[in-house]
């Protein structure tokens, strides 16, 4: 066992900071997982809080063993046209899927799969959008930059409308079916605007010459998106959604009812104080914050650790995004720093919806904390985005490494 650790932490050219930050963050996930499953276990018995816990550390081993075939396999220079569409295709295939099971809170969100295991697919869909939107902003927009001389005008308008339908047409597409899919047919908002905000992101990013005009309407169009919100909020969102934010402003008005798990969330942040009750001593988890194990679990975090406890959260966390980002200004590839820049919002996206909705600055969306909450797809996506990351790391420090001993 001492091997296959050491093994796992010296794979060559990786970042050992993140893959020590995960570990961090995934230890301590198991331990809050157990502490906050202990306060159902009134209700569900006294073996719950064990298979959670058991659940969690599976989804660990088995994201932890992806992690590290991604990080070994995965080459940038391998993904095709055809791969990015396939999978594209694959994921939303299954996000249509989810509609033909129950929903869970509202949303039909999740497959279920015999053994009580469910996967959801909106997870794997943000990974999926940052390898396909990063692809078609920087590979194929780079294959439209050089082109043989046009033989008469009929050879120039077919070249133009392909490239129209590849560099335009198919990322916008992309970024829609998937919001589209996600806000509408799985009513899950909040991963909807993680979606949002990654592609957002990604692409003010892309270092295209025909994106340079869109990218300015888009920001000048960002009030607008703002009064467009404004109208979902009024005659698109449902009332449950709408509660949401209504609860966000005043959650003092309906404390027993919409308000319930924001006000007692609010309460654990508040007994938490700066250090904590100690760990298994939330008072919180036992009913008034139904199932504590799962989005709500920054909440237990706090009241058994305190605002310092939230720290060995945070400073992983950041520690990931800060050396995604400061790779992808290493990294020569536009595709590969696009990646990075997209894993990297993937990460604070996930922090800062579910630490904003657990605390009322934002509205609750039911994102988990990523390696701390409860659940399968999230954890496993989570380490497949690690694996990813560490793969294009792990190459440029090869390269500048083999570059440094040659010169």
């Amino acid at each position: 066992m001492r091997n296959v650790i050491k093994r796992f932490f010296r794979f060559k050219g990786a970042d050992q900071g993140i893959y020590l930050a995960i570990f961090i963050m995934s230890v301590f996930g198991i331990l809050m997982v157990w502490s906050a499953a202990n306060g159902s276990v009134p209700r569900l018995g006294p073996l719950s809080a064990f298979k959670k816990t058991a659940q969690q550390g599976l989804f660990i081993v088995l994201g932890a063993i992806l992690m590290t075939v991604f990080a070994k396999t995965f080459k940038a220079r391998s993904i095709s046209w055809g791969t990015v569409v396939t999978i594209l295709g694959i994921n939303w295939a299954a996000m249509l899927i989810c509609r033909v099971f129950d929903p869970v809170n509202g949303a039909y969100a999740w497959i279920r799969l015999p053994g009580g295991f469910t996967i959801q697919p909106g997870e794997f869909m943000k990974i999926s959008l940052i390898l396909g939107l990063s692809f078609s902003l920087s590979v194929v927009h780079d294959s439209f930059l050089v082109h043989p001389p046009f033989q008469n005008d009929a050879q120039k308008e077919l070249f133009e409308k392909e490239r129209f339908k590849r560099v335009w047409i198919f990322p916008l597409a992309m970024i829609i079916i998937a919001f589209l899919t996600g806000a509408v047919i799985n009513d899950d908002l909040g991963s909807s605007l993680i979606l949002a905000l990654i592609s957002f992101v990604v692409f003010m990013y892309a270092p295209g010459r025909f994106y340079k005009r869109t990218k300015k309407m888009v920001l000048m169009a960002l009030p607008g998106f703002a009064l467009l919100g404004v109208f979902a909020f009024k005659f698109v969102l449902g009332s449950y959604q709408v509660k949401r934010f209504t609860v966000m402003l005043d959650p003092l008005a309906d404390p027993t009812n919409s308000a319930y798990q924001l006000v007692n969330s609010l309460i654990a942040i508040v007994n938490g104080g700066l250090s904590g009750l100690g760990l298994d001593n939330s008072t919180q988890k036992f009913g008034y914050i139904p199932e504590a194990y799962n989005d709500f679990i920054g909440s237990i975090v706090m009241e058994e650790f305190g605002l310092l406890g939230l720290l060995v959260i945070l400073i992983p966390i950041t520690y990931i995004i800060v050396r995604m980002l400061v790779y992808s200004a290493k990294v020569r590839s536009d595709f590969e720093r696009l990646i990075l820049i997209g894993i990297a919002t993937y990460f604070f996206a996930h922090v800062f919806v579910n630490l904003g909705g657990i605390t009322g600055l934002i509205p609750m969306t039911g994102v988990p904390l990523l390696f701390i909450s409860y659940g399968g797809s999230s954890i496993i996506c989570a380490f497949m985005a690690i694996g990813i990351a560490q793969a294009i790391i792990a190459k440029y420090n090869k390269e500048h490494t083999s570059g440094t001993k040659n010169r």
